[in-house]
């Protein structure tokens, strides 16, 4: 009976393999080429950010402003209405954040601070 690590170098010899200094085994087998495995690069440095700038909001709102005022008149007036329609959706979305989200909040927190003091 062969031990294990035996066998295992007997595999590795018969698939002609080799042990790397900084990984597992490389294979030169099934019409691989003899070429070592290329180091994989180094991972991308996240801290530097592009800067940003508020020219970019600035010119979105005024693209958007732009698009609104071509479809009003496009639409003979009809499109408005839509604008009227999402801008009273999104000020109630903006009141239900502040009383539910913003103000339930801070109520809730200070009452704990009162009650550990």
């Amino acid at each position: 009976m062969v031990r294990p690590d035996v066998r295992v170098q007997q595999i590795l010899r018969a698939n002609r393999c080799q042990e790397r200094t900084n990984g597992p085994y490389y294979c030169y087998h099934r019409g691989m080429s003899a070429k070592p495995v290329p180091p994989q690069p180094p991972p991308p440095d996240f801290n530097e950010k592009p800067r940003s700038s508020a020219w970019t909001i600035v010119l979105a709102g005024v693209g958007l402003m732009f698009a609104i005022v071509a479809l009003t008149f496009l639409t003979l007036g009809y499109f408005s209405l839509v604008v009227m329609i999402g801008a009273g959706v999104f000020m109630l979305i903006g009141a239900q954040y502040l009383i539910w989200g913003w103000l339930l909040e801070r109520i809730y927190r200070n009452g704990r601070e009162n009650l550990e003091e």
